[in-house]
């Protein structure tokens, strides 16, 4: 999904160049409930769920906003609720702190649609056309840092490429651990 947004990214700066006879507007600056097609930005048009809990998705300027507002906030915001205890709300300062710090690495990456909730209760096998394909659903779609797919994925332990999962083979590069466990608390 990174290489379509980013040939998407090129197709709007082209079309962006054209004016609209009738609005003065480029098509492109038109959308439909805030659906962007084509994005740096990280967010997504609606509220998704991850299962029974909604994520909102409003368009932000960075991964680390994103993530912090949107994906980890709301987990410890529910704690603190639940819990009710002190401790945990002055320890939470401190975690989006460090998370900030920990995702500036990333403040130049191109955002990509992903899944969101990918683990193997959202994927399966179909055979349509004869030829055993992959299906997935149940999303909790957003653009986002393509590293976050793979915290709910090593949650549930989906295997890597090295180990073939029901004749599909997953790969991925993510080059730092740390971050890597960042993923797992928003999901």
């Amino acid at each position: 999904m990174h290489a379509k947004n980013g040939e998407q990214l090129a197709q709007n700066a082209r079309r962006t160049r054209f004016v609209s006879v009738n609005s003065g507007m480029s098509d492109i600056s038109k959308s439909e409930e805030g659906e962007q097609i084509g994005t740096e930005n990280f967010g997504f048009h609606v509220t998704t769920c991850c299962g029974r809990l909604g994520q909102e998705n409003d368009w932000t300027e960075t991964w680390e906003e994103f993530f912090i507002r949107h994906r980890l906030k709301p987990q410890i915001d529910r704690l603190i609720e639940t819990h009710n205890d002190r401790q945990l709300f002055e320890l939470s300062e401190i975690l989006y702190t460090k998370t900030a710090k920990l995702l500036k690495c990333r403040e130049n990456v191109l955002p990509s649609l992903v899944h969101g909730d990918l683990w193997g209760g959202n994927w399966s096998m179909t055979t349509a056309d004869g030829a055993p394909e992959p299906i997935i659903f149940d999303p909790s779609s957003s653009y986002s840092d393509p590293e976050f797919e793979f915290g709910i994925m090593k949650m549930f332990e989906i295997q890597k490429a090295d180990k073939p999962v029901s004749g599909i083979q997953i790969s991925w590069q993510i080059d730092s651990d740390r971050r890597q466990s960042i993923s797992e608390l928003g999901d």
